[in-house]
């Protein structure tokens, strides 16, 4: 069930730009903490890392 919930919770957070609280009250962790303190544990980065990662670069984020 928890693996289950966190894979809804990567896709979310990869695919949508919903906040990570609302992600993580709607698939059923108990607050945001404990949202990531879970990814981090499954996945070995945090949940705004690897949204950061899906995104391209923004206009001033690239090197240069």
């Amino acid at each position: 069930r928890s693996r289950l919930r966190l894979s809804r919770a990567d896709w979310m957070i990869r695919h949508t730009d919903r906040s990570m609280t609302a992600i993580a009250l709607e698939c059923g962790f108990s607050d945001n903490a404990h949202l990531a303190r879970t990814y981090k544990a499954r996945f070995a980065t945090s949940p705004s890392r690897s949204r950061r990662r899906r995104r391209p670069p923004q206009p001033g984020e690239m090197s240069q």
